[in-house]
């Protein structure tokens, strides 16, 4: 019966990696679709002299900004998660 329990939490632990690791790798595109349009509208803004490209721009680097911060504590977790897996 332990065996089976055992089994289980190695299987429910597994299922969360994947999560993890899923949701890491949802953000690692966010922020480059970020930073890309960011990119983009700074430039638009540069060759129109647009404020409002920039104003744009700075709200999506402001977002990739808050990704990324995200992306460390999910890259935490997934390390942390892993760990656990490790040691069962």
């Amino acid at each position: 019966m332990a065996l089976v329990a055992k089994t289980e939490k190695c299987k429910l632990a597994e299922a969360e990696v994947q999560n993890v690791t899923a949701k890491k790798l949802r953000l690692e595109k966010d922020v480059a679709a970020l930073s890309t349009s960011a990119d983009k509208f700074a430039m638009q803004a540069e060759d129109k002299s647009d404020l409002t490209l920039v104003a744009k721009s700075n709200s999506l680097r402001k977002s990739a900004k808050e990704k990324t911060v995200e992306l460390s504590a999910v890259v935490k977790l997934l390390t942390d998660k892993q760990q656990e897996l490790l040691n069962m």
